[in-house]
């Protein structure tokens, strides 16, 4: 889905042309299409480079002291692998330096609607794309040494903003936040003891941030990407989908797997879900966020993806706990 968009941040188009086109290293015309891509985590332009180069513009959801940089090093690091896009640029707007942007190269390709669409031939490329990226080393990731202490890290942020913005929230939110932490240290204890081995992941992997190429697969918005259970990528794949509940035991996803260790990455993965979503919809409530951003995702949606997902995590909870 695509949204017209005519300025963000308060900056039109025509003004973000002209600064990006006085910064990046090309000689000539660069356009923005005016509408935005479909996303939760960034602002998604496609720009030209004259006629035929096409880019990614990135901007962040909220103005909250993100810094592209990480990111342009993950490109960096990756890229040369083949297995992401390569970045150009990264900067800010204007005097003031307060809006953050990134500019990476356009990848062309296949993008499955959800990951039951993605066939075993398409699956088996994805897993060697990600067995490459397991052994990068990439300085300064976010390192996790056990599930337990993942989940923590995933929920800490969801933490320190429900404190800070506690008065301001709806009851029915606090509510189902204070139900959510609630779960979350079932989580905790039921995967005490589960096995982790830790290396370099994606972080956020669902089906529109892949891109299947010819004779490769390309990975998009690396934002998440950190230290974390070699399986967890393949997992979160399935679990954080709209149209997949839960997955069947002979699922080629499943091939290489322990079904106690798809069962233990999976309530992870629904920690990882929930928690951002409920990050993002504390933002969009407060009016923190840009606001292109509320014709991008209908907040109603996505209370009801939280709930789904609250009620799966529930039931798989019970089930340990009867």
């Amino acid at each position: 889905m695509s949204i017209p968009i005519k300025e963000v941040y308060g900056y039109t188009l025509n003004r973000i042309e002209e600064y990006v086109s006085d910064h990046l290293d090309f000689n000539g015309t660069i356009t923005l299409r005016p509408e935005l891509l479909g996303g939760w985590s960034s602002l998604n332009f496609i720009g030209v480079m004259g006629n035929r180069n096409k880019f990614i513009l990135k901007f962040p959801p909220q103005l909250d002291g993100t810094d592209f940089s990480r990111l342009y090093s993950i490109h960096e690091s990756l890229s040369s692998h083949g297995i992401c896009s390569r970045p150009l640029q990264v900067g800010t707007l204007g005097t003031k330096e307060e809006v953050p942007y990134l500019i990476l190269e356009y990848e062309e390709g296949t993008i499955f609607a959800n990951p039951n669409e993605i066939k075993e031939q398409h699956f088996n490329k994805l897993k060697e794309t990600l067995s490459t990226l397991s052994e990068i080393e990439i300085q300064n990731l976010r390192t996790s040494n056990s599930a337990k202490e993942y989940v923590d890290q995933l929920v800490s942020s969801l933490k320190r903003k429900r404190s800070k913005w506690k008065n301001e929230l709806t009851l029915s939110l606090r509510d189902s936040l204070d139900l959510f932490m609630a779960n979350v240290q079932d989580v905790k204890d039921i995967i005490s003891d589960a096995s982790w081995n830790p290396v370099t992941i994606h972080g956020d992997l669902y089906e529109r941030n892949i891109v299947f190429q010819a004779d490769r697969v390309v990975l998009l918005d690396l934002d998440e990407c950190c230290v974390a259970d070699k399986f967890y990528d393949l997992v979160y794949l399935f679990t954080q989908s709209y149209t997949t509940e839960r997955i069947r035991r002979d699922h080629y996803a499943k091939k290489g797997i322990a079904d106690g260790h798809w069962h233990n990455l999976e309530l992870v993965a629904l920690v990882s879900v929930i928690s951002w979503s409920f990050k993002w919809l504390i933002e969009m409530m407060l009016g923190r966020s840009e606001p292109n951003l509320e014709k991008i995702v209908n907040i109603p949606e996505v209370e009801d993806y939280v709930n789904d997902k609250m009620r799966l995590l529930s039931n798989i909870i019970q089930t340990e706990n009867p």
